[in-house]
């Protein structure tokens, strides 16, 4: 599994459509994106103007799941601001990440 995280804003600046905050539209990305197998987000930050959220998806989906998350962002007037991957799971058990000293 691949885990980042996110920073969603709206794409245009000024006031969104009908008066939803950008966090709104956001959280609507993340709910039609995460239908897809092996995809979930937990949300951290929830602001009106922005949506700071951890999402995970299957590594074998990579390509699809970035796909998908774009084009639900076009759709829905939402931008990424920033990402960084996190994590790549799951871990080789038994490995060491530092040698003992």
């Amino acid at each position: 599994m691949i885990t980042a995280l996110f920073e969603f804003t709206r794409a245009s600046p000024g006031p969104a459509p009908q008066g939803a905050s950008a966090s709104t539209y956001a959280h609507a990305v993340l709910v039609n994106w995460s239908m897809g197998q092996g995809r979930s987000f937990d949300p951290l930050m929830d602001l009106p103007h922005l949506l700071v959220a951890t999402l995970t998806w299957d590594e074998s989906n990579d390509a699809a799941s970035r796909s998908d998350l774009e084009s639900w962002c076009g759709k829905l007037g939402v931008a990424v601001s920033s990402a960084l991957r996190m994590s790549v799971s799951p871990r080789q058990e038994g490995t060491e990440l530092l040698a003992p000293h």
